[in-house]
């Protein structure tokens, strides 16, 4: 009895010790890849509500720019804020349940719903409701003149709906299915790590169009235009956005959740096949 007792204190000491290390890496990978994250969100959304007045290129010019002569201005612009609480709170809950999963002994298949489930709420909420809103309206306050006339509620409506089905095809794609068939389908950890590294690419092939179509809907009210004229404006910007998104995607689905779990299981110990 006092052996079990043991054994349960020991466990219960090792979750505790992991769910530590799971916070510490979670808020450091946060804070690192925001600042490659944040220049190319803005550069997108700059493209997007300027109309081509400010291209990619030129916006990421600029961002690299004031992050290289006064990084300290950099950190304290809302953009960077909006960034790191999104991505660090993404990755503790992913971690966590990482932890939580296996300490309780769970099968591939319900790792993998807790974990879509959990991402998604953290991720898609922060996300859609708060980071790309927030994100959005700091940008097009900066072509926009009169800041009064915001999108309407049709607009909005379409808004998070296209965020929405952007981030659930994403979270399940970048995040969870490279877990699951590592788990379902016993893969060598150098082949988990190639799925990592290139499912969050691959995804955004799918999810670009509802991203663009998204900011459409932000900067231009229903009444504005068409649908099939936003569907226009999206096919014009898609290669580039898309491109774009990869190579912003890269950093923390890619080589943000490969460090993450690299670092977790080096703090922890825990030994590669």
């Amino acid at each position: 009895m006092a052996t079990q007792l043991t054994n349960e204190t020991s466990k219960d000491d090792d979750t505790k010790r992991r769910l530590l290390v799971d916070t510490f890496v979670g808020i450091t990978a946060g804070f690192t890849l925001s600042w490659f994250i944040t220049p190319l969100d803005s550069a997108v959304m700059d493209s997007m509500a300027s109309s081509k007045q400010v291209t990619i290129t030129s916006s990421l010019r600029d961002s690299m720019k004031q992050i290289c002569t006064r990084p300290h201005r950099y950190l304290m612009q809302p953009q960077f804020g909006y960034v790191f609480g999104t991505y660090s709170s993404t990755y503790l809950a992913k971690n966590y349940t990482d932890t939580v999963c296996k300490a309780t002994h769970q099968t591939a298949e319900i790792t993998a719903l807790y974990k879509f489930w959990l991402v998604f709420a953290v991720n898609g909420g922060l996300s859609v409701f708060w980071k790309d809103p927030g994100l959005a309206r700091i940008i097009r306050s900066k072509y926009v003149e009169n800041m009064a006339k915001t999108s309407g509620p049709v607009s909005m409506r379409m808004t998070y709906l296209c965020w929405m089905a952007r981030d659930t095809v994403h979270i399940f794609g970048a995040s969870v299915l490279p877990d699951y068939i590592e788990q379902k389908f016993h893969l060598s950890h150098k082949q988990w790590q190639l799925a990592q590294l290139t499912f969050p690419l691959m995804v955004q092939l799918l999810t670009t169009p509802m991203h663009l179509l998204g900011l459409d809907y932000y900067n231009h009210t229903s009444s504005d235009r068409t649908f099939m004229q936003r569907m226009t404006r999206v096919r014009a910007d898609y290669l580039g956005a898309a491109g774009i998104r990869m190579i912003r995607m890269w950093a923390p689905w890619s080589i943000g959740l490969l460090i993450n779990r690299e670092l977790r299981d080096s703090l922890n110990g825990d030994q590669h096949h």
